[in-house]
């Protein structure tokens, strides 16, 4: 103990002045530094408590997930992209009827007013 601090010496991080590990990993309930080193981990809470890092029943659980929600959001993506291209067919399909009918009344009109008057004019 320092004789400025009235607190005993602690190998707990949050209170001690000591510099910090680099962490390279997790394992269980340890934490390894950088050279290999193994700190208890008892700060992560009660998830870690329970389960430890790296479980590889909850990364193969949370494997599963992922791909499962990957799974869906690349389904969803596709109903969109298929709603779009219907939507896209039916107005081109209303677009071809809209000039089917200009067309058959522009040639209505050729056929039944301006070709009479061409005629008679020769």
């Amino acid at each position: 103990m320092s004789t400025t601090d009235a607190r005993p010496e602690s190998n707990l991080f949050y209170q001690s002045r000591q510099r910090r590990p680099m962490l390279d990993r997790a394992e269980g309930i340890y934490l390894y530094d950088r050279d290999g080193n193994a700190y208890l981990d008892g700060s992560s809470g009660a998830m870690v408590s329970n389960i430890g890092h790296s479980n590889p029943n909850v990364l193969a659980a949370m494997k599963r997930q992922r791909d499962k929600a990957k799974q869906e959001r690349e389904a969803r993506k596709r109903e969109k992209e298929a709603r779009k291209r219907e939507r896209e067919a039916r107005a081109t399909r209303r677009a071809t009827k809209k000039f089917a009918r200009k067309l058959s009344r522009a040639l209505e009109r050729l056929l039944v007013k301006v070709l009479p008057q061409v005629l008679r004019l020769h």
